[in-house]
């Protein structure tokens, strides 16, 4: 039996004349990309990962859900109030690392992620709750430690 590696579902397959690292003559030949895996970038020390319905998503010390609000995206029915998320808000010493970083807003120092605002949701009680996520709005989004963006939140 053959085995074969894959990525998000498809099959991976060498390309005999990729033999140093760092080669990619296989690119583009017959419709096929090369994979170039590497480490994520590092998230603050507060960030932990959270075990939710969707997946393994980030979170704050405290197991608090995390969300992007990208005000771009088209709005849903019902649009939750501004009072239903928290701003989260980083400490003096604080200093932006990975995809984080830090922006000014109204007159707290806010976390981002991917130049995105980061809020929490009051309605988020326990490690893993996603009341932020309603799939007719695609203005706030679940930070995903894969990287991708959980079923149901966004297009």
């Amino acid at each position: 039996m053959l085995f074969r590696s894959a990525y998000k579902g498809k099959a991976l397959y060498p390309y005999d004349r990729d033999i140093g690292p760092g080669d990619v003559y296989g690119h583009g030949l017959d419709k096929h990309s090369a994979v170039v895996l590497e480490a994520p970038p590092p998230n603050p020390p507060w960030v932990t990962y959270q075990a939710s319905d969707g997946g393994i998503l980030l979170a704050d010390a405290n197991g608090t859900t995390l969300y992007m609000f990208d005000q771009a995206r088209r709005a849903g029915r019902g649009m939750q109030r501004p009072q239903d998320w928290k701003p989260v808000t980083a400490k003096d010493g604080d200093k932006p690392i990975g995809n984080w970083g830090i922006v000014e807003s109204n007159g707290a120092r806010q976390w981002t992620h991917k130049g995105l605002l980061v809020f929490t949701s009051v309605h988020d009680k326990y490690p893993g709750d996603l009341h932020g996520v309603r799939n007719t709005d695609a203005m706030w989004r679940t930070i995903m430690r894969s990287g991708e963006v959980m079923d149901g939140t966004g297009f």
